[in-house]
């Protein structure tokens, strides 16, 4: 059996190093504090995210370029989206306001567009199943897109309450310039399987942070599908 504390990714992973080793990569970045994702910041304060240039760990696979500014920019967008839940009978939906004391539950964000999206949506959506109950069909949540242009901001809590069942499809459409987060709270001895859809048009822009609260005994299973964006 290989002592995980011995290897490179363990040395990565020590909370001895604070989640840093100092070797370089294999494409040669030398990696930095946080590098590990249990070590990254966490923060709902816009300031406390550089922008991104391309060259860091977690950005250096993404084209910048195509983003339309969702990681530059600071201001609330100009787009908009459209959002329709599908519940099962079981499942309580509400349209709640950003000061709403349960949202952030699930996480807060850990990049710069994550953090953009919390400080700019005005509504979310909150879908509560709760204790004990088990989802009779699954909870649909459509977001469509207009047009792409101007930023469009969202966020979407999903709680499981203890010992409750359920499967959520997280249904995306259309054009737009789209940045979110999804929280799911799984409670204790509860289980939630979520199915994210991306069947966007051609010229949209998708970035989402989907962040996971898991209780004990609790179980969480996420699939994703895409289709075009």
């Amino acid at each position: 059996m290989t002592d995980v504390s011995q290897t490179v990714a363990g040395e990565i992973l020590s909370p001895a190093t604070g989640g840093f080793s100092g070797r370089p990569h294999s494409h040669g970045a030398v990696p930095v504090p946080g590098d590990s994702r249990g070590e990254r910041r966490r923060s709902f304060d816009l300031a406390d995210f550089a922008v991104p240039g391309g060259r860091e760990e977690e950005w250096r696979f993404t084209p910048l370029h195509r983003l339309r500014h969702l990681h530059e920019d600071d201001g609330p967008g100009e787009g908009t989206v459209e959002v329709v839940v599908d519940a099962a009978p079981e499942v309580r939906v509400e349209t709640v306001g950003r000061g709403d004391a349960r949202l952030g539950r699930g996480g807060a964000p850990s990049d710069r567009v994550a953090a953009r999206a919390w400080n700019a949506f005005e509504k979310a959506t909150i879908l509560t199943v709760p204790s004990e109950t088990v989802a009779s069909r699954p909870t649909t949540v459509s977001v469509r897109g207009t047009s792409s242009d101007g930023a469009a901001f969202g966020h979407l809590q999903v709680d499981v309450q203890p010992f409750a069942q359920a499967v959520v499809v997280l249904d995306h459409s259309g054009s737009a310039t789209y940045a979110d987060n999804v929280e799911f709270v799984v409670g204790d001895g509860a289980a939630l399987t979520v199915v994210c859809l991306d069947d966007w048009a051609d010229d949209a822009v998708h970035v989402s942070q989907q962040s996971v609260r898991v209780g004990r005994d609790a179980r969480f299973k996420s699939i994703a599908v895409t289709f075009g964006g």
